[in-house]
Formats: C-alpha cells, structure tokens, sequence
C-alpha cells in the first residue's frame, strides 16, 4: 500500500540519526537566522520614536503587574523630558489602584506631575483660611446649619420595620409548612396573618399616605444593599473630589485611623511644595470624606454605602494628633462648627462638577478603571463641554 508505505519512510527518517556535520550545519543556519530576525528586529525598533516606545513599556509593564519598574521607566522619561500619554498615565494610576496602601498612588502621581502630565490634580481649590480656629469659633447662619448627625434621620426606624415585617412575613411562612407537615395543624393563622401583613401595605402605598410602606421598602434596600447605581455614584464623588483635592484616596473608602497616620507622607510630598498648612490638608480630608455622603443623599435621602460618624472621627483623632497645629480640645458645638464648613464646601464642589460626576457614574457602571475615570476628568477639566 502506497500510503502505508509513505508513512513507515517518514517514521525510518525521523527514527534515523543524522550524522554530527549535517547536525552542525542546521545548527549553524539555525543561529544565523536567529541572528539576522535580531538584526531584522533592532533595526525595525530603531525607527520607533523613543516617546511611543517608552510609553509602550511603562504601559506593557503596569499590565503586567509590574509597577515599580514601570515607575523606574517614568522616572527615566521625565529626566529624558519625554511626555506620557494619556494611556500610560491611565497604566501607572491603575497599576497603583491595585495595592492595598494609598503610597503607590502617591508615588504615582508624583511622578506623573513631574511629567507634567497632569492638569485636573489638585486644581480645586478650598477657600484659604488664616486662623483655623475661625472655623470652630465662626457663627454658622439658620441658612447654612447642616447638622452631620441629623443626615439620615429615619435610618434607624426603617431598618427597625424593615426587620420587624420581614421575619413576621418569614415566619408565617415557615408555619404555612411546618403545621401541615409536623403539627398535623391548620394553618389559617399564618395565613390571615400574611393576608394582613400584605394588605395593610398595599392599603397604605395606594391609598393613604404611604409612609410605613416606603418605610419598609427604604429598610429592605437597606438590608440587601445591592445597588451599584447608589455604589457607583459614591465612588465616582470620592474619586473625584480627592482627584481634584490633590489627595491619593482614588480607590480608598473613608477611613479616619488610615488618613491620620498618612498624613506626614503626605505633607512631605513634593506635589504641594510645602506650601500647604496642616489644617488646609484637613479641610481636604474633611471635604472628601463629606462628597461621597452628599453625593449619597442626593440619590434618596438614605446613606447605605456612606458612614456618617468618619467625618465626626477623623476630627477627634486629628486633634489628638495634633494635625491642626492647634493645642487644646474643642466642644461638640464647635466641632461640629467645622464639620459644617465642610459640608458647605463639599455641596459647592458637587454642584460646580454635577455634570462630570454624573459621567463618572454612568462610565463606573459600565466597568471603566481608576485610571480611565482620570483621563475623563482631564478631558473635562481641559475642555468643559466634553462629554
């Protein structure tokens, strides 16, 4: 058979040793070709700009996990005065994103501000206050009294009802089944009191004031706490009011411990150029932690996402530690004074950027990263009509 016999030659051939000088031969031709696709390739790269192949690296590099040599690589640039493009800036925030400390973001953006790559970091500006203790002693009009404590009032009372008709409707139910089965019993008790349950919340939303039925559906949003629009929202606020702020908390939920101890990197760091008092810092600190709660409340008067005691925290730890340079304790009253001013500005600053906040938003719901977000935010803050 021709084709058995074809396959049986292939098999001998494979099976049969070649002789050293043919083996040196391929060995030869094998290395020179390898040395000439070298050649072929080095000089291909040799016609790539240096601006196009570092920006290739530092962003293959952050892809791969590999952040501090693709911080080395950046370092290199800037002392090449090469610029980073939009995409790398985008890498090196990402890449930064990933770790549990907010230093690699610090590092980052250090490093991209001496690129000069950035506009939108640290461009807002809060209002510059001379004597800090003004904020604690300065009187707050009618007007302006936003009292912290006083957010989300109903809190407690819809989760308290939420609670109440959830394990009653769990327990009906329960017994719908266990009598008939185990107690050999009727179950027409658990049965009018599902029948009740229902009816008095239907009675309530359609045909009275619908109080107690919003009550209920307010504390099972609570419980549940699955809503990325409310989420994404949230973020989108903190991400953009540190980014504006100059503050490296991207990805960072308010945390009053986390940013206390930070705060001496921070106030080293070349970005601010030592012109930056402690309590302006804390003024940042306290702005940003009350963006995401505002943002927060403006969605449906409800903070499931947000903590409204951090403000409250972070002020009572930065006196301890004297963030402000001020010595001494103050009241609650003069506290919450502070607190006050911060909620005014942080309404100012949603107000000012509702429009990019919103984007944010909508582009987190759709999966973009930290770092796409950013360059969002720089296309904004260059050109405000950008959508």
């Amino acid at each position: 058979n021709k084709r058995q016999y074809s396959r049986t030659s292939r098999i001998l051939l494979m099976n049969t040793p070649l002789d050293s000088s043919s083996s040196d031969a391929n060995s030869d031709l094998m290395k020179k070709n390898t040395e000439a696709s070298t050649h072929s390739l080095r000089k291909l790269l040799s016609t790539v700009s240096p601006d196009l192949a570092s920006n290739a690296v530092v962003d293959s590099l952050c892809r791969e996990g590999k952040f501090a040599e693709a911080l080395l690589i950046t370092e290199s640039m800037n002392a090449s005065r090469i610029a980073l493009k939009g995409s790398s800036v985008s890498a090196l925030i990402d890449g930064a994103a990933r770790f549990d400390s907010p230093n690699e973001l610090l590092s980052a953006f250090e490093t991209i501000d001496a690129n000069q790559s950035l506009y939108g970091f640290n461009k807002y500006q809060l209002p510059r206050i001379q004597d800090m203790e003004e904020l604690y002693y300065a009187p707050v009009t009618k007007s302006e009294q936003i009292a912290l404590e006083s957010a989300d009032s109903e809190r407690t009372s819809e989760l308290l009802l939420a609670v109440t008709v959830s394990s009653t409707a769990l327990g009906s139910i329960s017994l719908e089944v266990i009598d008939p089965l185990i107690l050999h019993q009727s179950a027409d008790t658990p049965t009018a009191l599902l029948i009740l349950l229902g009816s008095s919340l239907l009675a309530d939303r359609f045909l009275f004031s619908a109080q107690f039925y919003h009550k209920v559906a307010g504390g099972l949003r609570r419980l549940i706490r699955d809503d990325p629009a409310r989420e994404c929202s949230v973020e989108a606020a903190l991400l953009l009011s540190s980014y504006l702020l100059g503050l490296p908390f991207l990805c960072f939920q308010p945390n009053a411990q986390q940013i206390v101890s930070f705060h001496a990197n921070l106030q080293e760091s070349p970005i601010y150029e030592k012109k930056v008092k402690d309590g302006d810092m804390l003024n940042r600190y306290l702005v940003w932690m009350i963006m995401g709660i505002v943002a927060e409340l403006r969605v449906d008067s409800r903070l499931i996402e947000s903590d409204v005691s951090m403000p409250k925290r972070l002020l009572e730890q930065a006196e301890r530690k004297n963030i402000d340079g001020l010595k001494g304790k103050f009241s609650l009253a003069q506290r919450r004074n502070r607190l006050n001013w911060a909620w005014i500005e942080a309404e100012k600053l949603l107000d000012q950027y509702k429009q990019l906040h919103n984007t944010l938003t909508n582009k987190m719901l759709d999966g973009y990263s930290a770092g796409e977000c950013v360059m969002i935010i720089e296309q904004h803050m260059k050109n405000p009509n950008f959508q």
